[in-house]
């Protein structure tokens, strides 16, 4: 988390969160960061302290994201596979790619 500030190396990357115990969160920090909450919260805690960074900005809802990310070119979040996503280039997982 954290890891990466640029795309290619040149872009900002602009990372989004959901709001805590949001199922779509809860599933994201389990299903692939295999994370808890309380570990995402002391990570944030500890790359603030030690490298001055921010967390992702948290959205209250999946509606929120993909308004955020279509809005914002050099943004990527994540919603539940059941919404509504129009005007947002989808990466599964695993990296493949869908329009």
């Amino acid at each position: 988390m954290g890891q990466v500030k640029k795309w290619r190396g040149k872009i900002e990357v602009i990372p989004v969160h959901q709001k805590i115990n949001s199922d779509s969160r809860k599933a994201f920090n389990n299903k692939v960061m295999k994370i808890k909450e309380s570990e995402y919260k002391e990570h944030w805690k500890w790359k603030a302290q030690t490298e001055n960074c921010k967390p992702p900005i948290v959205l209250k809802n999946d509606v929120a994201v993909v308004k955020f990310v279509k809005n914002n070119k050099n943004a990527i979040g994540y919603i539940c596979a059941m919404c509504e996503r129009k005007g947002t280039k989808l990466i599964f997982i695993d990296g493949s790619e869908m329009w």
